[in-house]
């Protein structure tokens, strides 16, 4: 059976001890009403930072920062619920892996949907990715996962992308809010380049905040595009979004000309679309490669790395990915 189909049924199996998720479809129209881009909230100040340093392996200096999100909901409910029922997602977490030599960038890290936070991807993953690229690595944790998943989630990142629209909205608002604030974070540290990578979830948002922030030097998604009423189509762990919407009536296309009302089919990149570097699997389930192929021919991204691998079957290649990546950072910002 294919890879990315499995984790379809694991992922759908984890589904059925999660809470039902509310019907917002009725509260839609508000969001149509907003003037487009409905989803580009830049941020106000950069806010107070809670530095604490953690034990490092040799080599690294460690970190973890906290800082407050200043993401307002448009929503009235989500308002009240961001401050009650989803109050720890209000605080954005970042783990800090910094080399203990001069570097030449700051890479912000974004992983992949319903990923928990592991000290081993902390202390392997996150310092090889430092240690390949000769980058500092910001490991943002997106809404809803990891230590901002409420309790009433039965896992890490249930919450984010689902069948209640309206909170989906609003955790896309938040992630280009959180990213963009500790872009703002790092420019007020220091004056080397700030790009971002991220791995499917995380790739989707490198995508977004190469189209929303100018200040990026480089983007690097890996198995991921920007069409969200394709993913919704396609992925195997939609499942219960899929039959959820469905049996309120809500079709895909629905969901698609919302999206197009909403300004998002008209998202370009900020940056130099030379400066973006796509991963990409020619037998993705989650990010078909036709789609894949459409959203960054529409970009005018000149280069897309291939793999012969599926969505999951790239995991295990990320490293040979970071590899890959080493030049094209050599090319865009120097050695």
């Amino acid at each position: 059976m294919h890879p990315d189909e499995v984790t379809g049924l694991l992922a759908n199996t984890l589904h059925r001890f999660a809470r039902r998720t509310d019907n917002s479809i009725g509260r839609l129209g508000q969001y149509i009403q907003s003037p487009p881009p409905f989803f580009i909230p830049p941020p106000d100040a950069v806010p107070t930072v809670d530095r604490q340093p953690k034990r490092s392996p040799p080599g690294f200096t460690l970190e973890h920062w906290s800082y407050s999100s200043q993401h307002t909901p448009l929503d009235a409910v989500m308002q009240q619920l961001s401050g009650s029922t989803y109050a720890a997602n209000q605080t954005v977490w970042v783990r800090v892996v910094r080399p203990n030599h001069a570097i030449r960038a700051r890479l912000i890290y974004v992983h992949g949907w319903i990923q928990p936070e592991t000290v081993a991807e902390e202390l392997f993953f996150l310092t090889l990715m430092a240690q390949v690229l000769n980058v500092e690595v910001y490991h943002l944790q997106p809404p809803y996962h990891g230590r901002r998943t409420p309790n009433i989630a039965r896992f890490s990142g249930e919450l984010l992308w689902s069948a209640d629209l309206v909170r989906s909205l609003e955790s896309l608002r938040q992630g280009a809010l959180d990213l963009q604030t500790l872009v703002s974070i790092l420019q007020s540290d220091g004056d080397q380049p700030i790009g971002i990578a991220g791995v499917s979830l995380g790739g989707f948002f490198s995508l977004l905040l190469s189209c929303l922030d100018e200040r990026i030097a480089f983007s690097i998604p890996m198995i991921a595009h920007m069409d969200l009423a394709a993913l919704t189509r396609d992925a195997p762990v939609l499942g219960r979004m899929r039959r959820e919407l469905k049996a309120r009536g809500y079709r895909l296309s629905d969901l698609q000309n919302l999206l197009a009302t909403l300004g998002w089919y008209d998202l370009s990149p900020a940056i130099s679309p030379d400066r973006i570097y796509p991963h990409a699997g020619d037998d993705d389930r989650f990010f078909p490669a036709s789609t894949v192929k459409k959203q960054f021919h529409s970009f005018g991204i000149p280069k897309i790395e291939w793999y012969r691998a599926s969505h999951m079957t790239f995991i295990p290649q990320i490293p040979l990915a970071l590899r890959k990546t080493g030049p094209f950072l050599d090319r865009v910002i120097g050695r």
